[in-house]
């Protein structure tokens, strides 16, 4: 082969390469936009900047749409402490990078977007004009994402540094499998994030302006959107109603693979290396309704 051949396996190399989690990555840098921010301008930056219920009010009985959809989506990123913005980008990334490769970076940003308006609109129902406290942070947004999360739950791991290795699968020192990689269970996360979330309230709390990041009760809502927004995403994706939204996804992207002339066990295992789940999990849905399986 010569130095100009391409390799007859790039087109499939290129395949079984997920979508890089480039919307999770500009939300870090929004929160890192934020904080640099509130280091320059202090307390009435961020004052100024945070999601007020009186003033939602205000704005949707005037119909102040535009005011009232940009004080929603910069409120998210305002960050006021050096532990505030880390604990709050970690936990963004974690479920952000999780998340987002399995949507794909378009269906994900719409669940964003969704989360911030939705989120932001139950807290400001919720607390109306008689709340005292000013609110900002990714809090409710992270809620959502987690819920969202929910819809792909049958691994027992996740890697809590996030999504960094490669999932390229030609080529000689393959990925580990996914189910043999550190990890802890999830549910060890999502009360870290809990209990994040509530050290925070009180912190907030102590500050010369008495901030907030999120009501208990809107946490749970915007975690539920999350839940059903990112169920209609995976509906609208997979153009099917039944059965676990991942296993439609590990489906779909089986079908795709062999639509590639990829080879049975290639599709299963790049379907594998594109969702994060192990080989037999795949092969085990696939049996079930993959479409036509190779001829014995």
């Amino acid at each position: 082969m010569t130095v100009l051949e391409k390799s007859p396996y790039k087109a499939l190399e290129e395949s079984v390469v997920p979508p890089k989690p480039l919307v999770t990555t500009l939300l870090v840098l929004l929160c890192l936009w934020g904080f640099y921010e509130f280091t320059g301008h202090g307390l009435l930056w961020a004052k100024n900047t945070a999601f007020s219920g009186g003033k939602f009010i205000y704005q949707l009985d005037h119909g102040v749409f535009d005011k009232m959809a940009g004080m929603m989506f910069w409120a998210t990123f305002v960050q006021t402490s050096i532990w505030h913005f880390l604990g709050n980008i970690y936990f963004l990334w974690v479920f952000g990078s999780y998340v987002e490769p399995r949507l794909g970076n378009l269906r994900f940003a719409l669940l964003v977007l969704a989360l911030i308006f939705g989120g932001w609109y139950l807290q400001g129902m919720y607390i109306g004009t008689k709340s005292p406290y000013l609110f900002i942070g990714p809090a409710l947004l992270t809620a959502g994402i987690i819920g969202a999360y929910l819809n792909f739950f049958p691994e027992k791991k996740i890697n809590p540094g996030g999504q960094f290795k490669s999932y390229r699968i030609f080529k000689r020192e393959k990925d580990p499998d996914p189910s043999e990689s550190f990890g802890i269970s999830p549910w060890i996360i999502i009360l870290a994030f809990i209990a994040y979330e509530v050290l925070m309230h009180f912190l907030l709390n102590k500050m010369n302006v008495q901030f907030d990041n999120m009501s208990l009760v809107t946490g749970l809502g915007s975690a539920l959107l999350g839940l059903v927004v990112a169920l209609v995403l995976v509906m609208v994706a997979t153009s099917s109603i039944g059965g676990h939204p991942l296993r439609r996804l590990a489906v779909q992207r089986y079908q795709q693979l062999r639509a590639l002339d990829m080879t049975h066990d290639e599709a299963i295992l790049g379907a594998a290396k594109l969702l994060s789940i192990p080989p037999e999990q795949v092969k085990a849905w696939v049996a079930k309704g993959g479409g036509p399986l190779p001829q014995a």
